[in-house]
């Protein structure tokens, strides 16, 4: 049995996890944001066909340094969002146990951390989409370019703009996105871990109970994270209000009656292509690393 570990080594253990994700899954971030702003409410053209598509016009047109838009920013989300979310997930389990409801409780404790992690990071996942929806060059565009140098830059603009509310616009979308994708991803694969190590290992067990939530965070997240998308990265007056959607609602009625009840799940295949490994790099180094620091008697 791996040793529990206190709130604030967990926390650190969750972030470093969630920044080597990051490192990996990025480039499977940058094709979803674009996927899911292209054509936004039927204006401007759609630039990429498929998820090969998307990599192979990225690559040629903008380089690795395209496909890896917004890592910086990236890294920094990552290593605060899951030292929060992942790292205090099992102290916060511990809180909402139940023994009548046991993968409630769980759901409960996903839904909490990932609460806790986006009003957090709010700020920075604003900053990562904006970079990663910037194109080379106007013809590349696939939505508003905020002209972002990078992500100190984008938080900086932000503030002197908007002050500090503008940091936290459209965190309510987030937040929604969040807590939905965190209660699937963390109770999933703390329920499949334990049969799927039965069944097949501790290493290979590990790595498909977390492919298995992965996949389940994907399908249930991916309309709350077209919304969230869309409300951080749209643009806005200079008093800060939205200038294509008021909030969540207005976004969500909004993008199916004009593009379609099918664009909820637009991007999804680039959102599970990047989701299922990087929860899996995630959650499983997150394992590992706390099985290394019993190991060198930490």
């Amino acid at each position: 049995m791996v040793k529990e570990y206190g709130p604030i080594t967990s926390f650190a253990f969750g972030g470093l996890s969630g920044a080597f994700a990051c490192i990996l899954s990025n480039p499977f971030e940058v094709v979803k944001t674009r996927y899911q702003l292209q054509a936004e409410l039927g204006k401007g053209s759609r630039q990429y066909n498929s998820l090969s598509h998307a990599f192979s016009k990225i690559i040629r047109e903008e380089g690795v340094r395209g496909i890896q838009r917004g890592l910086l920013a990236g890294i920094f989300f990552q290593t605060l969002f899951n030292g929060v979310r992942i790292g205090l997930f099992d102290h916060v389990k511990l809180l909402t146990h139940s023994d009548a409801a046991p993968f409630l409780s769980k759901v409960i404790a996903g839904a909490t951390t990932g609460c806790l992690a986006a009003s957090a990071c709010s700020p920075l996942y604003m900053i990562k989409c904006r970079l990663q929806s910037q194109a080379s060059g106007k013809a590349l565009s696939v939505s508003t370019d905020h002209g972002y140098k990078g992500v100190i830059d984008g938080l900086a603009k932000v503030f002197k703009e908007q002050g500090f509310l503008g940091l936290y616009r459209g965190v309510d979308g987030f937040v929604l996105r969040t807590v939905v994708g965190s209660a699937f991803q963390l109770s999933v694969f703390d329920v499949a871990k334990g049969p799927c190590q039965e069944r097949v290992g501790s290493w290979p067990g590990t790595l498909v109970a977390a492919g298995c939530a992965g996949i389940a965070a994907s399908t249930a997240m991916n309309p709350f994270d077209v919304v969230a998308t869309r409300l951080y990265n749209q643009p806005r007056s200079p008093n800060g209000a939205g200038m294509l959607y008021s909030g969540p609602i207005d976004c969500l009625t909004k993008s199916i009656r004009i593009d379609g009840a099918a664009v909820m799940y637009r991007g999804w295949l680039a959102h599970t292509a990047r989701l299922a490994p990087h929860t899996i790099y995630c959650l499983v180094f997150f394992e590992k690393v706390k099985q290394f620091a019993e190991a060198s008697g930490f």
